[in-house]
């Protein structure tokens, strides 16, 4: 968790506020720079993502790119953006994003231990993830680029969000985090 205030930017505030109006589900993942892998994947899986929620019409996707690139790339290219998907650059916290909304996705060609998985368990976030690395045990996985497969696990999530699964252990060592980051902040004073 954030040691410090954290806040929304208004634009993400009104996003979200006017999707929890017209949407059952709302997701977030978040992307930093249009770039490719090794393989020459698309690291963020963002193009995926965009293709998967032209089919969940009553689920929104908040895409959180402070880079603004995508955005950027996908207009230059002319890509086809459903209403129920929006790209915002200037979001404040990602941590404030994750209280609002019920699914964090990562859909990551690679990755590495990525701290907004933890986040958003920790915030109670019902968690999706590509299947590329290892992930903590409880999010929900699918297979890499698998369209089938992340309805599938999409599903899935939706089941535990309504039956009121509760993230097992993460808390635990959350806080134990949080608890050393404050103990160096007030060490620096």
């Amino acid at each position: 968790p954030p040691l410090l205030v954290e806040t929304i930017s208004p634009a993400a505030e009104q996003i979200l506020n006017e999707a929890r109006v017209r949407y059952s589900y709302l997701c977030s993942t978040n992307a930093y720079n249009y770039k490719f892998d090794s393989c020459g994947n698309e690291t963020y899986g963002i193009t995926f993502l965009i293709d998967v929620f032209k089919n969940l019409k009553d689920s929104f996707l908040l895409i959180s790119d402070p880079s603004g690139s995508y955005n950027a790339i996908f207009s230059r290219l002319h890509t086809n953006i459903p209403e129920n998907v929006k790209f915002i650059s200037d979001g404040g916290s990602y941590t404030e994003i994750l209280k609002r909304v019920d699914f964090m996705i990562r859909a990551t060609s690679t990755d590495g231990d990525s701290v907004s998985i933890k986040e958003a368990l920790y915030f109670g976030n019902i968690v999706i993830c590509s299947d590329v690395v290892d992930r903590p045990d409880d999010v929900v996985l699918y297979r890499f680029a698998d369209k089938d497969d992340f309805a599938h696990s999409f599903k899935i999530a939706i089941k535990r969000k309504n039956d009121g699964y509760v993230n097992a252990n993460v808390s635990i060592g959350a806080n134990d985090m949080h608890e050393i980051y404050k103990k160096l902040i007030n060490e620096d004073k």
